[in-house]
């Protein structure tokens, strides 16, 4: 088969251990030195392989197999290559390998697309350093003011832009990705469903949409042992009676989407003093518009119901709408699992991804490999080596299909208008 197993393993080993802690997970937050290491390799890799690499202004990596038609929109297969802290060894990786073994497999073969074909990886697509997920992508598509992403700081002060520079990728504006014939996204499921279903493949219909929101929950600092209760402004307290009631209200109307606090911090953060504040980070997801809106205000009317203005304060940190996918390239990687005995599940996303922002700049599509006991973001995080190389098989066909004009869906409906 085209794809080479072997060679596929190798060029996954070569970038997932970069950044490797001592408990065996993964750290490779975006633009810190672990991630530049990454991102080194990635590029010796495509140069290795003859490729043409270019660096956008916002630190996205491309490598390029040129087309006969240079100036048409380009398939691209995407992904990232930035970790949560303490993550593994497959989340985002996967994707960056398996697009760029496609193009070397394409170029073994001495396949001469009709039109360009890309890989490329993404800048913080985690949102785990700089508050902003999928940041990298967001950002070709204006999803946020561009003042804004350069100004984004970590939690030491360090700006988005800063950080560019300091690693040496602030590339140039014209470098980025504006229009695509195609794009196209191999991911872990990061969920139990296509491991519970027994299926090797999952094709994305869509994915949730999301909105992030910091709760800064107001008080006082004080000694711990001589403060009497009733002369206590303990945000403590405030935070989880408020906690309880949004996870009561969560279990009995958000039917159809999720509700997390995924992370809080505590000032001063120490065991003998009251805090002073406490903020926390929530995550509120669903795959339908208007239910998620409904899910945002319930949300925001328990913590007010909870809480006085005075000593509450809700921002805003990010919001994504809904996306559904490209049915007709749906049903194209149907017809090819089909054609080679492969059951698949047809599902959304939970999780956010660069793809969701790439229906803005052409056609879109995803397929998920199982998740080992669904675990992600964790050193437990585990995937199939049959699955993973069976993804990229089935991809392959795909954009070889999609890159012959002659033979692609898209040409023939223009061709028979």
């Amino acid at each position: 088969m085209p794809i080479n197993s072997r060679r596929l393993k190798h060029i996954f080993s070569d970038l997932s251990y970069i950044g490797e802690e001592s408990d065996g997970s993964i750290t490779r937050l975006a633009l810190t030195d672990e991630d530049k290491s990454a991102r080194d390799r990635f590029i010796q890799l495509l140069c290795e392989h003859d490729l043409s690499v270019r660096v956008d202004d916002f630190g996205n990596i491309y490598g390029r197999l040129e087309g006969k038609n240079p100036s048409s929109p380009p398939i691209v297969i995407g992904s990232h290559l930035d970790t949560v802290r303490h993550g593994g060894l497959y989340d985002g990786t996967v994707g960056v390998t398996a697009g760029l073994e496609i193009l070397i497999a394409l170029k073994e073969e001495q396949w001469k697309p009709d039109i360009p074909i890309e890989v490329v990886s993404f800048t913080n697509e985690e949102g785990a350093r700089f508050p902003h997920p999928m940041l990298g992508s967001s950002a070709l598509v204006n999803a946020a003011p561009e003042k804004t992403i350069r100004e984004m700081k970590d939690s030491e002060g360090f700006t988005f832009q800063q950080e560019l520079e300091r690693i040496g990728y602030d590339g140039e504006r014209n470098a980025r990705l504006n229009r695509v014939h195609m794009y196209c996204e191999i991911h872990i499921e990061q969920g139990p469903l296509l491991e519970k279903s027994n299926k090797p493949i999952g094709i994305i219909k869509g994915i949730q949409g999301l909105s992030w929101h910091k709760v800064i929950f107001k008080g006082r600092s004080d000694h711990a042992a001589s403060t009497p209760y009733h002369d206590r402004q303990d945000p403590m307290r405030a935070t989880v009676h408020t906690m309880e009631k949004l996870y009561e209200k969560a279990e009995q109307q958000l039917t159809t989407g999720t509700f997390t606090i995924g992370k809080v911090e505590v000032q001063p953060n120490i065991s003998n003093v009251i805090a002073k504040e406490v903020t926390t980070f929530l995550d509120i997801r669903n795959q339908d518009k208007k239910a998620l809106q409904k899910d945002v205000d319930t949300i925001r009317s328990v913590i007010h119901d909870c809480n006085t203005s005075e000593n509450v304060e809700i921002q805003d940190l990010a919001f994504q709408h809904p996306v559904t996918f490209s049915s007709r390239l749906l049903e194209e990687l149907e017809n090819i699992c089909g054609q080679s005995g492969i059951e698949t599940e047809t599902m959304f996303s939970g999780a956010g991804h660069d793809a969701i922002y790439m229906p803005r700049l052409g056609e879109t599509i995803m397929m998920f490999v199982p998740s080992k006991d669904g675990i992600s973001h964790s050193k437990e995080e585990y995937s199939d080596w049959k699955d993973i190389y069976q993804s990229a098989e089935i991809l392959y066909e795909l954009v070889k299909k999609e890159s012959s004009l002659s033979k692609s869906s898209t040409f023939m409906k223009e061709a028979n208008k």
